[in-house]
């Protein structure tokens, strides 16, 4: 994966996603998770389901890849990420020791663009053999659209899903992201939601409401 994204120019990347929001949305920040789950996406605490056909933009500066390990009784056991950018990958032989297994995870930053969940931002993070193959697709797409079209590098798409028969598990989901066109990084909303920048404007004002004026001086 991280050898196919290697090629992506960064300079071709940089002009929308500052590296400090980056960093915010792998620690949590304003971006909610978005889950796939049995044939069903839901993003947040709540477990909301995004509206069908809703458009959500892919940002490609944000992919990340390293490994996760959860305990049977899916307790989180420990992560390590890191961008497909930032040269060699997590090797799997260098993670610590844990009661648990490893599993290869890939992520990546998301933001709706359409209709009811427009502006909602969310991390998609994947390690199931199905969702790694598509994020790996997903990934292939970019590298060629960028030969192509390098002015529209971010893809837009919808979430469906797929299954098949497996013999040991029986039926398997598997996510899908169809692309429904491309767009320019700066098309796409990826700072702070409405609310919170509402918030801080309060704040601001709250500050400089109770701030001492400053006395004019008069001359005689």
């Amino acid at each position: 994966m991280s050898t196919q994204l290697a090629t992506i120019k960064p300079q071709d990347l940089a002009k929308s996603l500052a590296a400090a929001q980056l960093r915010n949305a792998a620690s949590g920040g304003d971006f909610q998770y978005l889950k796939f789950r049995k044939g069903d996406w839901s993003y947040g605490a709540d477990d909301i389901t995004p509206e069908e056909d809703s458009e959500w933009a892919v940002h490609p500066q944000s992919f990340q890849e390293g490994f996760i390990a959860w305990s049977e009784d899916q307790e989180l056991l420990g992560e390590q990420m890191k961008s497909m950018l930032d040269g060699a990958p997590i090797l799997q032989a260098e993670l610590p020791n844990v009661d648990g297994k490893w599993n290869k995870q890939i992520s990546v930053l998301m933001v709706c663009v359409s209709g009811s969940d427009k502006g909602v931002q969310a991390e998609f993070k994947i390690s199931s053999s199905g969702g790694l193959k598509e994020l790996g697709r997903l990934i292939g797409e970019i590298i060629k659209q960028l030969s192509e079209d390098p002015t529209k590098p971010m893809p837009i798409v919808t979430l469906a899903s797929d299954d098949y028969m497996h013999k040991k598990y029986k039926k398997v989901y598997t996510p899908e992201m169809e692309i429904v066109e491309w767009a320019a990084l700066t098309e796409a909303d990826f700072e702070k939601p409405e609310e919170a920048e509402e918030e801080e404007e309060a704040e601001e004002e709250e500050a400089e409401e109770a701030a001492p004026k400053k006395r004019r001086r008069i001359r005689s």
